[in-house]
């Protein structure tokens, strides 16, 4: 009696988890955090990206990040990013370590980290050297946002780690 209800209920979510996993739309998903953080990286860009959720009072209720490879040195991918993100209202943050830049951007209550990073580089707020191997006429992109607010408002706080291990 059930059988056949269950098997079509059982293949419509499994239809419906396919299409949101295909089309880049995870259920918790945030289209704010998502349309903040693209709008740091140059149009046309590439972007791997990634999302979450969590309920731990220690993490964030939702982030959003993405990175790529840009060709170009620190200073010129690095000049990009900012001159996009100023003409977009952004106040910038920025702190500069050998091999790395790392901006906080805000604009009213929206806060988006980026972190540029060139070979050399040992960790960014977000990424360690072992993860990313940029080549030697590249930088690594890395740009993010969380909510609630007071979660994003960290990446200023974090201090950059020692480029000597």
């Amino acid at each position: 009696m059930f059988g056949n209800r269950f098997t079509s209920t059982v293949t419509l979510t499994a239809a419906v988890a396919a299409v949101l996993v295909l089309t880049a739309c995870a259920p918790f998903a945030d289209d704010e955090l998502r349309a903040l953080v693209e709008e740091a990286a140059p149009a046309g860009s590439s972007l791997d990206c990634e999302w979450g959720k969590s309920t731990l009072p220690q993490d964030p209720d939702a982030w959003y990040g993405c990175w790529y490879y840009s060709a170009g040195s620190l200073t010129t991918v690095s000049e990009v990013v900012e001159s996009q993100l100023t003409a977009s209202g952004f106040v910038l943050t920025r702190r500069r370590t050998p091999h790395m830049l790392q901006l906080t951007a805000t604009r009213g209550l929206e806060t988006v980290c980026i972190d540029v990073l060139e070979p050399g580089f040992s960790r960014g707020r977000n990424t360690g050297s072992w993860e990313v191997d940029p080549a030697a006429d590249e930088v690594f992109v890395d740009v993010w946002s969380s909510k609630p607010q007071s979660f994003a408002e960290l990446c200023m706080e974090l201090p950059a780690w020692s480029e000597e291990f």
